[in-house]
């Protein structure tokens, strides 16, 4: 089974709603990233473009942040407009089980699992790797998420890490 940790949408438009948890969200997916990088398990950073919204300084020393991993894992930056569909199950089709983290914008996050799992992709997640401004929509999400079979909710990320490691 290929495993793989999926990041979506660590842009600053994003984050500028979540400052207070902004700095600990960031902490916990480098730990998760670290851990990948350790077991050469690619890293996916999916980054969705909003109209009027560019890739900007601000972006990159987030991903710089994260850490980029080591070049021979394979780790990609997939781009897609938001208002695009995308073939997952084609960007994914070598990938059997996902690590999913970031932060939700609008539907970004919530839709990306719910069309991984439905390709029958495993998907791992923890609350504490994921964040929403929204946090009504959010805990409304999560709880959904509990209803797929092939979907996986971790305590925390020390979990998700330790699943990793298997």
């Amino acid at each position: 089974m290929r495993n793989a940790v999926l990041i979506v949408d660590m842009q600053p438009i994003c984050l500028y709603g979540l400052e207070e948890q902004r700095d600990e969200l960031v902490r916990r997916i480098k730990c998760v990233v670290e851990a990948a990088d350790l077991k050469r398990i690619p890293i996916i950073y999916v980054e969705t473009y909003f109209e009027g919204v560019s890739i900007n300084d601000d972006y990159v020393r987030t991903l710089e942040e994260l850490g980029r991993g080591k070049n021979d894992t394979g780790n990609v930056l997939l781009k897609y407009d938001s208002g695009i569909v995308v073939d997952l199950n084609y960007a994914f089709r070598d990938i059997n089980r996902l690590f999913l983290m970031g932060v939700n914008t609008g539907t970004c996050f919530t839709s990306t699992l719910s069309e991984v799992s439905h390709f029958g992709k495993k998907v791992n997640i923890s609350p504490d790797t994921t964040a929403d401004a929204d946090i009504e929509r959010y805990h409304m999400a999560m709880r959904g998420f509990h209803s797929l079979n092939n979907v996986t909710i971790h305590p925390d990320y020390q979990n998700m890490i330790r699943e990793l490691e298997i």
